[in-house]
C-alpha cells in the first residue's frame, strides 16, 4: 500500500515548490526542513498486532534539476511474500485559480510511469523512490501536483510464483501526495488547498 505524507491532521497544507526563473531556473521548497522530518504514522501498519508499535515514515523530498524525488511508504499486505511488483504511477498538474484555490479548466499535463519494488515480504514496508519531472510555472502562475501510487493487480511470489493481490473493496489499494508550485511572483492562494479541497 503506498503512503505519502501525513493526511491524518486537517489542517495539513500541501508543501509549496517556488520556480525563480530569473536565478538560472532554480526551485525552492518552502519549510524544506519540515518535509524531510519522520512522521509517525501511528500502529495501524505495525507488522505485530498483537504487540501493535507506533510506526515512522519520512517522506524526504527533494529537488534536483527539474526533479522532483520523495520516498513512498510501500506496505505488503497481500498475505505473501512479494519478490517483485510493478506499481502504477500517474503524474497530473493543473493550474489553479489564485482566489478559490481550486484546479481552473483543463489539465496541464498527465503522464504514467511504472516502477519496481522487490522483495518485501508478507506484513513489512520498504521505502520507495519515486522521482518525477517538474514543469516549469509561470512567474505569477500557481500550479497543482498529484503523484499517485497503485499497487499492482498480480506480483511475483517466492519461486517466481504469480500471486493476485485482491484488497478489501476488489480493487488494489492506492496512495497519492500533492504539492503546490508557484512562479516566484504568484500570489499566495486566497483559499490554500488542505486534503478537503477537492
Amino acid at each position: 500500500m503506498p503512503f505519502s505524507l501525513d493526511y491524518g491532521n486537517p489542517d495539513y497544507k500541501f508543501p509549496v515548490i517556488i520556480y525563480d526563473e530569473d536565478k538560472g531556473g532554480s526551485w525552492h521548497i518552502r519549510d524544506e526542513d519540515k518535509w524531510s522530518r519522520a512522521i509517525n504514522i501511528g500502529d495501524r501498519y505495525s507488522p505485530n498486532m498483537s504487540h501493535p508499535e507506533d510506526m515512522w515514515y519520512t517522506p524526504d523530498i527533494t529537488v534536483e534539476g527539474n526533479n522532483l524525488s520523495i520516498d513512498f511508504l510501500v506496505w505488503n499486505t497481500a498475505g505473501k511474500d512479494c519478490e517483485s511488483a510493478i506499481l502504477n504511477m500517474t503524474v497530473w498538474t493543473e493550474n489553479l485559480n489564485e482566489t478559490t484555490g481550486y484546479p481552473e479548466r483543463g489539465t496541464v499535463s498527465f503522464i504514467t510511469k511504472e516502477v519496481r519494488i522487490d522483495n518485501i515480504s508478507a506484513g513489512k514496508s520498504d521505502e520507495v523512490r519515486i522521482v518525477t519531472e517538474l514543469l516549469k510555472p509561470e512567474k505569477e502562475e500557481i500550479r497543482r501536483l498529484t503523484i499517485k501510487m497503485r499497487a499492482p493487480y498480480t506480483f511475483t511470489g517466492k519461486n517466481s510464483t504469480s500471486c493476485t493481490y485482491y484488497s478489501n473493496h476488489g480493487r488494489p489499494p492506492s496512495g497519492d501526495v500533492k504539492f503546490i508550485l508557484k512562479g516566484k511572483d504568484a500570489p499566495e492562494l486566497g483559499s490554500a488547498p488542505t486534503i478537503r479541497g477537492r
